[in-house]
């Protein structure tokens, strides 16, 4: 015994030397230290040396080899859940796949919910569930350790919102009801002592239940009772975080949430855990109710199906809780509203939603505010997603989950940009004067394309103050970078089918108040802040700001833009100088000089359509990239 009790000595230590290695190098993939990530990823590495210590204590207080054996066997099953959490929860660190808007939309939730200031974390996993940790981090970690657990530092110790959304689509903007609305609610539910409040003892028909086998273990009696009491109750709670995911979104949460459910086949699927989704669906387009908008009812129409048919199961215990939660319908909605949060009332924002739908289709991010009955609006984080679930279903040609993406991330600049004392212009109509002779629009020229309300209107969407200077427009950074790696690779090809940019460059985002540092004789790819539409009569050349190239700053870009670009303007920036430079996404760094030409027919979608970012080289694609390897 006293041998085995070495071994798994041994074992644990070797097992926690790995974990900390492995948490060193996600930790070491981060860009900086403010995402919450990084101190989420610090509490765990505290983990390996509270456990080292305790295994120490316990070591000395127990000096027989069977004691030791049964303190060190938990010990070790709970290392290897610790380890197993770390793969599947932050095993995705250094991927550019969780758009960063998308965790500040989750910080902001959680104080509007009453959930207090919150950092989070949102995971990248399987494609078969959105998942949300509900107890806190400490817990998870540090109870099983037991009375002998060294202190958390006080630095470590923070509240946290983690999720997990599908790697596949699940942090894309049509999904973030589901995030924003059913995931977070998971922890309103806790917080806010919901099932409590919703009471479902009070209606809950306790002898009925106890002729009812029991899933699983087809108990009947008392104990099967309590134990379809407690399915009940895990179902109310998912039916609870559906009601305030359609408060909060609406008819794109039916959609988001119907979807989903159809994709993971669980529409028809009896769980433990979750109610069917088929009772789900029925419950969310109960609580929506009749539509007036043609164009916000085909959203929901593929669910009205649902609605429409009888909930009928054979399972007698799974139909005694469906017929059991259908007859509390009224007060599952009413449990769920009783919650702080901001409501979305979709009548009211029609006008708003389908001036966002027609941006969307014409392939431009929808801008800040929109006109409404002679008001101009603020376009809200709902009603993006309300008309990019609007362009799905009418099948715009457009990407409109990508320009949906790119309209919240520049939303959430402008927060911050407006919250940092700055403002922006208020668009105005144009006069309509005629077009320009000249060969460079002047700064009125440019000021009347920019307003005008014709076709041959220039989209430059964020617009910020000094955005025309002199006979230019000034564009601002983005906050997404392509960089050149080290790699085994000894020489790249760009017409090769089989090698891809990625091998040799990688893809980052900063958060809005994060920095880059560009190195000297360093090559990154950036973005403009600002997506550009332009019209069929004009074109754009891009120059460095003077006040930059003084600095050694180039901006090395293929310089003309073709009429009818639409899209972030890709940047190729240079350090031409000595010293590193220090890069603050939001900031001015180059200029566009506007020209006339004739009028240009549009051209079919290129392979850099609609980018809202940098995007990789695609020269293998060219078409004449098949004859020259021919050639070769």
């Amino acid at each position: 015994m006293d041998a085995l009790a070495d071994e798994l000595r041994r074992a644990v230590e070797a097992r926690q030397r790995v974990l900390s290695s492995r948490i060193a190098n996600l930790r070491g993939t981060l860009p900086g230290d403010r995402l919450a990530l990084a101190g989420v990823l610090d509490l765990f590495a505290f983990f390996p040396q509270a456990l080292h210590e305790v295994v120490n204590r316990e070591w000395a207080r127990n000096p027989s080899a069977v004691s030791r054996v049964q303190l060190l066997r938990p010990l070790l099953r709970h290392l290897t859940d610790v380890a197993t959490f770390v793969e599947e929860w932050l095993g995705h660190t250094g991927t550019p796949t969780v758009p960063l808007y998308l965790l500040d939309s989750v910080e902001r939730s959680c104080i509007a919910m009453g959930l207090g200031e919150r950092r989070a974390v949102i995971a990248t996993g399987p494609a078969d569930n959105f998942t949300t940790v509900v107890g806190s981090l400490e817990e998870v970690l540090f109870r099983k350790l037991g009375p002998l657990c060294p202190p958390i530092p006080p630095e470590l110790s923070f509240p946290v919102a983690l999720m997990r959304a599908p790697r596949l689509e699940g942090t894309a903007a049509l999904w973030h009801p589901i995030l924003l609305g059913h995931e977070l609610a998971h922890i309103a539910v806790r917080t806010h002592d919901a099932l409590t409040d919703f009471n479902l003892q009070s209606t809950f028909d306790l002898a009925r239940a106890r002729t009812l086998a029991v899933p699983g273990s087809g108990s009947i009696g008392p104990a099967g009772a309590i134990r379809l009491f407690q399915i009940g109750e895990s179902w109310a709670e998912e039916l609870l975080c559906d009601a305030f995911a359609l408060r909060t979104f609406g008819a794109g949460a039916v959609a988001a949430l119907g979807e989903f459910l159809e994709v993971i086949a669980a529409t028809d699927h009896l769980s433990e855990t979750h109610p069917p989704g088929r009772l789900r669906i029925w419950m969310l387009v109960q609580w929506l109710g009749p539509i007036s908008d043609a164009r916000i009812d085909a959203i929901v129409a593929p669910w009205r199906l649902f609605a429409a048919e009888p909930i009928i199961y054979t399972e007698a215990w799974a139909q005694f809780l469906i017929d059991t939660l259908v007859s509390r319908e009224s007060d599952l909605r009413s449990a769920a509203q009783k919650w702080p949060g901001h409501d979305y009332n979709m009548g009211s924002r029609l006008p708003v939603v389908n001036s966002v739908a027609e941006a969307l289709r014409a392939g431009i991010p929808p801008e800040p505010t929109v006109l409404n009955a002679s008001v101009r609006e603020a376009v809200t984080a709902p009603d993006v997603i309300t008309a990019a679930w609007i362009g799905r279903v009418e099948g715009f040609e457009t990407p409109t989950d990508r320009l949906a993406e790119k309209s919240l991330d520049s939303l959430e600049f402008l927060r911050r940009w407006g919250a940092a004392g700055g403002s922006w212009p208020v668009p105005r109509q144009s006069e309509g004067k005629a077009p320009t002779e000249h060969s460079i629009l002047s700064s009125d020229e440019l000021m009347l394309r920019l307003f005008s309300p014709n076709d041959d209107r220039l989209v430059v969407t964020p617009l910020l103050p000094e955005f025309v200077s002199g006979a230019s427009i000034d564009v601002r950074l983005g906050n997404t970078f392509i960089v050149f790696v080290r790699s085994r690779t000894a020489s790249f090809d760009p017409l090769e089918e089989n090698q891809d940019p990625r091998q040799v460059q990688r893809s980052m985002q900063l958060a809005w108040g994060d920095t880059f540092v560009l190195h000297p004789a360093e090559l990154v790819l950036a973005a403009t802040l600002e997506y550009l539409v332009l019209p069929a009569d004009l074109s754009a050349q891009v120059i460095s700001r003077s006040s930059y190239g003084r600095l050694g700053l180039l901006s090395a870009t293929a310089i003309q833009v073709h009429p009818h670009f639409h899209g972030c303007l890709t940047l190729e920036l240079v350090n031409l100088g000595t010293v590193p430079l220090l890069l603050t996404p939001g900031e001015r760094i180059a200029q566009l000089v506007l020209s006339p030409t004739s009028a240009t027919p549009a051209p079919l979608p290129s392979k850099y359509h609609c980018p809202i970012g940098p995007e990789f080289s695609k020269v293998r694609t060219d078409d004449e990239a098949a004859v020259l390897r021919s050639l070769r």
